[in-house]
This record gives structure tokens, C-alpha cells and sequence, in this order.
């Protein structure tokens, strides 16, 4: 990797020093061109390019360790030296202390493995131990703090940023943010405000791809904070690059604020899309990105929450890092062993091949640990890394069956349709209310949330739940998914947030602010209830970068992890104190209702995966109506936790979709593509290889919905078919297939939470005297949906659209029969 972007980094600079070529010189043959006009000949730009790649192949190897770090006695002191503290953050202090003398007692690689359970402290836990390992170091000048935290969601970086900055009291301006779009603010937060970078660069960075502070911009004057910012503004000065770096980010454009602060910032926190160019490195927008990882150790979290063929890719990526001599955490509190041990192998075989350029020792340092006592093991007695994972899970296993259970679960029954399934769910959010409500000043008050994987029958559900007054109780009920709009999405997630933080002291102080500020507790008395029953109908969006506390959910079963994760979502901050059953799972997936082959796919591990990937489809075949308690065999949900996942035992679906990510992530086999892209260096630089394995593939097209006009009162909904693209031609989405659905507008003073939601989020966005441009219009209104079919074949895509149910494809008929015309399928009237 390093070989390969100096040569291309070299390519660019010699194209950016180009000079205007004489008359004779213009009939040469043509290295580059300048304002429409001959430049260089080719002789003369290859000996540019030849006399500048000896400077950047220093730049991105014989400098690597040169570059911004934070020393010993500039990390935060909780990070450099925790204190013990009580269960559950215990586990800390002593993966971090075995850490540290794993390291210094010999020199290598260092691989580990976090496995602590959700509310633990992973966030705090995971650069603890690194800083423990670099500072640990055999080798002085590898003793500093570099590093990455790479996120599977856009919404988790700057949330994740700001956790590092306040709760880690990392100072602000040592770390970045790498964002693309960037996240919607709204008027009582605090200022973020993205740095503003042209279009024309010479490292050309994706025009998505935006670098930042995680506080922003400086503190306005007079701040208390404003002293040490401009302390640090001179110190800046002081992080010196390569000369040749410097030379490249003068050249770059615009693109050079945001090179900068990539290449000088300690800490970066981002999606890890941003940094998988560098492990398919097609054409030359993974420079500045192949920098940072050449340079700073990586922090993986929640790795298995990716599908198996992105977890293959990701391989990749983790071979490279290894392969520049650095460090890699990888987390997940149901970190499986097939996906353990292939990211084990793909590091290892990148510090074999660094061991062999660098002269240090080829020997790898391995931790692997969860929260639980005698959970933290290390290979410093030799131990192979099955035999360290293994030793750590099995711990981590022994003690969650001696543990309290958080989340007491129970399968409901088989429904044969939808009108049978969303009385069953009605049903079930009557009860769950009943044995987890709280009193809030005289009314007993819970918040559930029902878990559904398609976004259409999430839309359906939100639909024909019935919601209301009844029986001295008033349900309230609110849609989200990921088809929103970007601001409708972003003030619901806040609101959610603001109401269902339950930490100490006052867990409920967040929820009862809430239902004042909305006036639910005014309406359930005004409808003459005594209760109030909130119920949040969502997709999966639920489950990762929202860090709720819910009283009680019911969950559609398309996956072994889906269960965890988003039952992870009930009494996440507060202890349990009940016995009562407080997790409904689905006795059959809505998926396998719909689908009319009857197979848990799209998504789900029947999925027929890419014909590229060579991989069978895996199927459930011997059990034909993929019943759920046929699914799990001998599982049980009575405790649901990292068992369901990390134990043994006889779980037909859990071993199936090992078998699947066993297939994706194979590296004994040489012939395997990631097994082959470990072994040959031409595998690595085969494009037909990295298609093998993709990162986040996709067979579809995105729909590019958004509002347009210059007055917020006055917009049509416009709809561009390619968007991004030289085909992008936006036009009126009304006039090409978009409809609009009024269900339950009728009757939303008396079900929806959010009675306007529109002009509630409008009205956060903006100050009283403030009115948005058209850009800002566009922006906050985007909505991204994905069509499967043809566009030959569908050239106007039917599409529907209500405020509170957001974007679905298909009319609004759908939203009444989501599982298709039939007479099992009838819907609710």
C-alpha cells in the first residue's frame, strides 16, 4: 500500500508542478495538460514523478511513526491510568494492566478482542487498553497515542466524538470527525459547524468525504474555554509533517483543510466506509485515507454487526493496518469465533509481512476480554489465539448464567396473517405496559418500542396499530425508520434520546420532561385515562448508534443478533428489578410471512448471496415454516444476552449463519478470496479479487427524494433518479409515481406523539426570525429510497409518502396489505 499511493501521490504532484509547454514541445506526446492548454511532455512529467517518489514513499514508511501523536503525559490521566472502580467497569483497570505487560515483555504486533457486555463502558474501555499497549512499547519511538475509531454508522461519529471530548476529556482539538453529510443540528445544541471545502483538489477527496473537530469551531470570545483553545491553536504549530505532505496539501485545493486535520489530528472518529478505499484502492481517491491508516492504530466497534461478505472486506483492511506495523481492536459484545479468528489471520499475516520490511520481531500480542472476573486473557503463556478467545468467551459465558437477566424473553405464537399479527401485537403492548409501567406523578407510564426488519412493515404496523383512548388507557404510537426525511429522522432520534436516557440519578427525570414538553400526560387525562402507553414502531434503525433505555419491546426474529441487539435496547441504563416477561419475539418473522418462497431472505441468511462471491445460498429448507422455536432448537430467551450467540449447543439458525459467514471469511484456504489476498501481493493488486468481497455491496439504485422552493410554505417534492451522477435531472416526483397517504390524520390528536411533526422539527431548526434558503430546504428534506426493480422496466417508481409514516415503496394500498392480495393476507379496517 505504501509502494502503491507514493507512486500515485507522486502522479499528482507532478501533474499539480506542470508548466505550459513551448510550441515544439506541444506536438510531443502529452504527459498532462494545463487550462485547456499542453503542458508537460511525458518524458518531462515521469522524471517530475521520478524525482518526487523517493519523498512521498518516506512520507507514507520511513516517517510513519513521525507524524501528530499524543504523548504520555498528554492523555487524558483516566485513560493513561484508570482507577478500579466497581461492576460493571471493573474489568478496565485489568485488561489495561495485562496489556502492559503483555507488551513490554516482548516486542511485536498487538490484536485484541472486546467482548464486554452492552453498558460497560467499551467506549472508555477500548483506547484505555491501547494507550496501555503503545505505551508499553519495547521500542521508544512506537511509545504514543494515533488512532482511528471506525463506526459502522454515520449517525455514531459525532456522537461518538463529542462521548471522547466529554466524558473522556480527550481535548477537543485532538480530535477529528470524519463525516459525510453532515449530521442536522438543531438550535439548542451546541454548534457544529463542518469546515467549507471546494470541489477542485489535488488529492481529490470524495465531495461526501468532510474532516472536523469535535467542538466545532473556536469558542465564541469571552468563553471560559477560549484560553486553552488558543493555547492549543500554537501548539498546533508544532506538528510538524514531511515536507513532501506539506508540498502536496499547498497543491490541494480545496480539499486541504480537511487533508490537513485528517493527517495531523491524534484521534479520528468515523464510519469505517471512509477507509475501505484503502483496502480496494481502484483509482486514487483512497490517498489521504491510505495515509491514516499507514500511520495510526484502528479500533473497530461492533464488527459483527456487518454482513459476512463486509466483514471479509474489512479483512483487507485489517491486513494493511497490520501491514504498517500498527495496532487493531476489534468489538462487539457477541464477537463470534469464525469472525474473531479470519480478522486474527488477516492481521497476522500484515505483521508477518511488516516483521519481514521493518526488522521487528514477528510475534503477535494478543488480549481478548469482557467484563465478567477471569475474562481477560493474553498469549503470554504461548497460547494460541483460539485457545486466548476461547478461554475469554467461556468466561464471559459462566458469568451471565449466574447474572441477574435484564431482558426476560418469550416467543409468541405462530400467526398465519397480518390482521392476525397486529392483533397479537396489539395484544402484547397491553400486557408488556402492564408489568413494566412506572408512576409519573399519579399515571402509570411505559415506553416500548415494536422491532420490525422491513421498512414497509414498519410503515403498515405504525398504520393499523390501534392507538387511542381505550379502557382508561391512552396508546400514543410513532413511526421511524431510515426513509425520513433527513430532519424529521434527526428530531426524532433527539426527542427519543432526551426522553429515554434513564441514568442515575433521576432515570425518569428525561421521560417525564418529555411528556410534559408534548403534553401527553394533559391528554391521557383529558381522554379520562390514567394510563399512558408510548409504543415506537421501528425498523432496525433502532438497534445501533441509538443508545435508548425502552421498558419493554416486541421483536421480529430475522436474525440470532437482531434479538440481542435490539432487546439490548430494553433497560439498557437501570437494573432490572422485575421477574415478568419484558421481551415479546415474533413466533414466526414477518419476513417469512411476506416472502411468498417462504424463506427468511432479503434480508436474512437465505439471502441468495452475489454470484462474484462463488458462495451457495444457505437455506432452511428442513424446517419449512421457519418457526422460531424450531429455529433456536435448545435455546431458550427466557434470559436474553451474549449466550444466545457466544454458547454451544444445537441452534439451527445461529449455526447457519456461521456456516454462511465461515464461507465469506475462509483464509486456510489459499484459493479463498481472502485467503488468496493474505498469500499473493498480486491478489492485492487485482481488482477482480476485491470484487470478490465488497464492502457494502449493492444491486440497487438510490431514489433521491427532496423538497424544492425558495419559501418553506411553497415546495414541491422533487425526485432524481440518478442522483450523484452526470444523468442526475431532478424533476417533480408528483408527476413520476409519488402518492400520498392521509392514514390516521383524521385521528391524530388522539394517536400520534407528535402531532406536527413537520413543524415541530422546523421549528428546532430554526430561530424565530430565520427562514431557510433552498439549499437548506433541499438538504434537510433529502430522502433516499432504494428501488430493486429495472429502471428500463419502471421508469416511474411508486412511491408513497405520509409525514409520519415517511417514504415506503409501493401505494398506498400497501400500507394495508403489506403481505400482498390474498385471503391470508386481509388487512385490518
Amino acid at each position: 500500500m505504501a509502494l502503491r499511493a507514493s507512486l500515485t501521490f507522486a502522479d499528482h504532484l507532478g501533474s499539480a508542478l506542470r508548466e505550459a509547454s513551448s510550441d515544439e514541445a506541444a506536438n510531443a506526446q502529452l504527459g498532462n495538460t494545463k487550462d485547456g492548454n499542453p503542458a508537460d511532455p511525458l518524458d518531462i512529467h515521469i522524471d517530475r514523478v521520478w524525482q518526487r517518489g523517493s519523498g512521498c514513499f518516506d512520507m507514507l514508511h520511513r516517517h510513519r511513526e513521525r507524524y501528530p501523536a499524543l504523548g504520555e503525559d498528554e492523555v487524558p490521566i483516566d485513560i493513561r491510568h484508570p482507577v478500579p472502580a466497581a461492576a460493571p467497569f471493573a474489568w478496565q483497570v485489568v485488561a489495561a494492566r495485562e496489556a502492559g505487560q503483555l507488551c513490554a515483555a516482548r516486542e511485536g504486533g498487538f490484536f485484541s478482542c472486546l467482548m464486554a457486555g452492552t453498558g460497560t463502558g467499551k467506549t472508555r474501555g477500548a483506547p484505555t487498553l491501547l494507550a496501555a499497549a503503545a505505551f508499553a512499547d519495547p521500542r521508544p519511538e512506537r511509545r504514543y497515542l494515533r488512532m482511528m475509531l471506525a463506526l459502522g454508522l454515520r449517525s455514531l461519529a459525532t456522537q461518538s466524538a463529542k462521548e471522547y471530548v466529554d466524558d473522556l476529556r480527550f481535548d477537543r482539538n485532538d480530535v477529528a470527525v470524519l463525516i459525510g453529510q453532515p449530521p442536522v443540528s438543531f438550535k439548542d445544541d451546541e454548534a457544529n459547524q463542518p469546515f467549507n471545502n471546494g470541489s477542485e483538489s489535488l488529492i481529490a477527496l470524495p465531495e461526501w468525504l468532510r474532516v472536523e473537530h469535535a467542538g466545532g469551531g473556536p469558542p465564541p470570545e469571552g468563553d471560559e474555554r477560549e484560553a486553552d483553545w488558543l493555547r492549543r491553536l500554537s501548539a498546533d504549530t508544532d506538528r510538524r509533517l514531511p515536507a513532501t505532505l506539506d508540498l502536496i496539501l499547498e497543491k490541494a485545493g480545496g480539499s486541504a483543510a480537511s487533508a490537513r486535520l485528517l493527517a495531523t489530528s491524534p484521534i479520528i472518529v468515523g464510519t469505517v466506509d471512509h477507509l475501505m478505499r484503502v483496502a480496494s484502492p481502484l483509482n486514487s481517491r483512497y490517498l489521504v485515507q491510505a495515509l491514516r491508516v499507514l500511520t495510526s492504530d484502528l479500533i473497530l466497534d461492533e464488527i459483527d454487526q456487518y454482513e459476512p461478505e463486509d466483514i471479509a472486506a474489512i479483512g483487507r483492511l485489517v491486513y494493511q493496518t497490520a501491514a504498517a506495523g500498527r495496532r487493531v481492536i476489534i468489538m462487539s459484545a457477541t464477537l463470534t469465533s469464525d469472525v474473531a479468528c479470519a480478522l486474527y489471520e488477516a492481521y497476522r499475516a500484515g505483521w508477518r509481512d511488516y516483521s519481514a520490511a521493518s526488522g521487528l520481531a514477528d510475534h503477535v500480542n494478543v488480549l481478548c476480554t469482557g467484563d465478567a472476573d477471569g475474562s481477560c486473557v493474553t498469549s503470554a503463556d504461548g497460547l494460541p489465539f483460539r485457545e486466548v478467545y476461547d478461554a475469554s468467551r467461556a468466561a464471559t459465558v459462566t458469568a451471565l448464567e449466574v447474572r441477574k437477566p435484564q431482558r426476560r424473553g418469550a416467543i409468541l405464537p405462530v400467526c398465519s396473517s397480518w390482521s392476525e399479527l397486529v392483533t397479537q401485537i396489539d395484544e402484547q403492548c397491553d400486557r408488556l405496559h402492564d408489568v413494566t409501567a412506572i408512576e409519573i406523578e399519579g399515571l402509570k407510564v411505559s415506553a416500548g418500542f415494536v422491532r420490525m426488519t422491513r421498512i414497509a412493515h414498519t410503515a403498515a404496523l405504525a398504520v393499523q396499530l390501534p392507538a387511542g383512548p381505550r379502557d382508561r388507557r391512552l396508546r400514543l404510537k410513532l413511526c421511524l425508520h431510515s426513509q425520513f426525511p433527513r430532519l424529521h429522522r434527526a428530531w426524532i432520534e433527539r426527542e427519543l434520546k432526551s426522553a429515554l436516557t434513564r441514568k442515575v440519578p433521576e432515570p425518569n427525570a428525561g421521560l417525564r420532561f418529555f411528556c410534559h414538553r408534548h403534553s401527553l400526560l394533559e391528554r391521557a387525562l383529558w381522554a379520562g385515562c390514567d394510563q399512558l402507553e408510548i409504543v415506537v414502531i421501528c425498523s432496525p434503525v433502532i438497534e445501533t448508534g441509538n443508545d435508548l433505555d425502552f421498558d419493554w419491546a416486541i421483536i421480529d426474529p430475522s436474525s440470532m443478533r437482531t434479538i440481542v441487539q435490539a432487546a439490548g435496547r430494553v433497560w439498557r441504563h437501570r437494573m432490572y428489578q422485575g421477574c415478568a416477561t419484558n421481551v415479546a419475539v415474533l413466533g414466526r418473522s414477518a419476513i417469512v410471512m411476506a416472502d411468498k418462497t417462504g424463506r427468511l431472505c432479503n434480508p436474512g441468511v437465505e439471502t441468495m448471496p452475489h454470484c462474484a462471491t462463488g458462495v451457495a445460498r444457505i437455506d432452511l429448507d428442513e424446517f419449512s415454516e421457519r418457526r422460531l422455536v424450531d429455529l433456536i432448537g435448545n435455546a431458550t430467551f427466557e434470559a436474553i444476552d451474549a449466550r444466545a450467540i457466544l454458547d454451544q449447543g444445537d441452534v439451527p439458525l445461529r449455526d447457519k449463519e456461521a456456516r454462511l459467514r465461515r464461507e465469506m471469511l475462509e483464509v486456510e484456504q489459499s484459493e479463498a478470496p481472502l485467503g488468496c489476498y493474505l498469500r499473493h501481493p498480486t491478489a492485492r493488486l487485482n481488482r477482480r479479487m476485491t470484487m470478490t468481497r465488497m464492502f457494502r455491496r449493492s444491486t440497487t439504485r438510490d431514489l433521491l427524494y427532496f423538497r424544492d422552493g425558495e419559501d418553506l410554505r411553497d415546495t414541491t417534492w422533487m425526485l432524481d433518479l440518478a442522483p450523484g451522477t452526470r444523468d442526475s435531472r431532478p424533476r417533480c416526483a408528483k408527476s413520476h409515481g409519488l402518492q400520498f397517504t392521509g392514514a390516521g390524520d383524521a385521528d391524530r390528536e388522539t394517536h400520534l406523539i407528535f402531532r406536527n411533526l413537520d413543524e415541530l422539527a422546523w421549528q428546532s431548526q430554526l430561530s424565530e426570525e430565520e427562514a431557510p434558503d433552498r439549499s437548506r430546504i433541499q438538504s434537510l428534506t433529502e430522502v433516499c429510497v432504494p428501488e430493486y426493480g429495472d429502471p428500463s422496466d419502471q421508469p416511474e417508481p411508486v412511491v408513497t409518502y405520509g409525514e409520519w409514516t415517511g417514504f415506503t415503496r409501493g401505494g398506498p394500498e400497501d400500507l394495508f396489505m403489506p403481505f400482498g392480495k390474498g385471503p391470508r393476507d386481509q388487512h385490518v379496517t
